[in-house]
């Protein structure tokens, strides 16, 4: 039996018990399989979607039940690490009711709708390039689009009280966030408002040769598309640049793979496992290997997580916009 088979069986099991985790309905594909339209915005690569779009640098697949599934494992493992679905100091007014929130490339839905159920005197707003959120059943407070953040959010300047986006800096390459990623989410979010950005890639605490080699192709593989592993410190520098926010703060969370992290550390490496499997064709070319030398990698991966006391390191990153967009402030000189 093949291994990504294995695989697939493996996570059913806990996707079992990961479901009470997670108040999110199970995604409801958008389109029909033979629609043309959507079919034009993706490429298969061993069966699986991924996106055709040139400007988009997302590795991982997307409108793919497989990855859905992956994406609500995911933030039931997050939800349980972090203690919560945020860290922005708004609590009290999502409480009070009235706040709107925005979460761009909300994915399967998952966050929006937990904090539509926490929160149901607020608002919340769900986008993402690639339909894989729910379009039945929504609580009253939730809506989803479609939007391509790169070509424009679809909203007024200072729309928001709480504007998010998580595990996306793969997505952009370093001239789209520095020019253009960050600033359009601060352009929509309202002055005393909060910005923040959730992130758990590829840095590791006594990682293993074989996690490093992992690593390692993942960062080549990347720098040929533009994109930096050096993000975790250059998106306080693209925060600081936009001259419009303060309060910049930093918060690190290290997941411990495997048993001795409970089941959600388990949880945690399986999801490590599947993204690894879905990232197969380019760092297999990238490191020069077979398919089945890869999985053998994965296999040692696995095995070193667990005898290394491996931890996934994630951080979240927020801060408050104090200041008025340029364009906003011209337009109430004018007026």
């Amino acid at each position: 039996m093949r291994r990504t088979t294995i695989m697939k069986k493996q996570f059913a099991r806990v996707m079992g018990y990961c479901a009470w985790t997670t108040q999110s309905p199970k995604p409801q594909k958008k389109y029909r399989e033979n629609d043309e339209a959507p079919r034009s915005k993706y490429r298969t690569v061993d069966g699986r979607l991924y996106l055709n779009i040139a400007e988009s640098q997302y590795p991982l697949p997307v409108y793919d039940e497989e990855e859905m599934e992956r994406l609500a494992l995911q933030h039931a493992v997050f939800k349980h690490f972090w203690h919560g679905l945020y860290s922005s100091p708004i609590t009290e007014l999502l409480h009070v009711g009235g706040a709107k929130v925005l979460d761009s490339g909300s994915g399967t839905g998952s966050w929006v709708i937990d904090m539509s159920i926490d929160f149901p005197r607020s608002e919340f707003v769900g986008i993402d390039i690639s339909p894989m959120s729910p379009t039945t059943n929504l609580p009253h407070n939730v809506s989803f689009f479609d939007c391509n953040l790169l070509e424009g959010l679809p909203f007024a300047a200072d729309s928001f009280d709480y504007v998010r986006q998580g595990l996306l800096f793969e997505a952009f390459t370093e001239q789209q966030w520095e020019t253009h990623v960050v600033n359009e989410l601060v352009r929509v979010t309202r002055v005393g408002g909060w910005v923040e950005f959730m992130e758990g890639y590829c840095s590791f605490v006594n990682p293993g040769r074989v996690t490093k080699r992992l690593t390692n192709a993942f960062s080549t593989f990347l720098k040929s598309k533009g994109i930096s592993m050096r993000f975790e410190d250059n998106l306080t520098t693209y925060l600081e640049n936009t001259c419009r926010l303060s309060n910049i703060s930093y918060e690190e969370q290290r997941i411990p793979l495997g048993k001795r992290g409970g089941r959600f550390g388990e949880l945690a490496l399986k999801n490590l496992i599947w993204t690894w499997l879905a990232l197969k064709k380019p760092l297999a070319d990238t490191m020069c290997i077979s398919s089945e030398h890869f999985d053998a990698l994965i296999e040692t991966f696995v095995r070193e997580a667990t005898e290394n006391r491996t931890e996934w390191r994630t951080f979240r990153v927020y801060a408050q916009k104090t200041r008025r967009n340029v364009d906003s402030a011209i337009d109430i000189m004018t007026h």
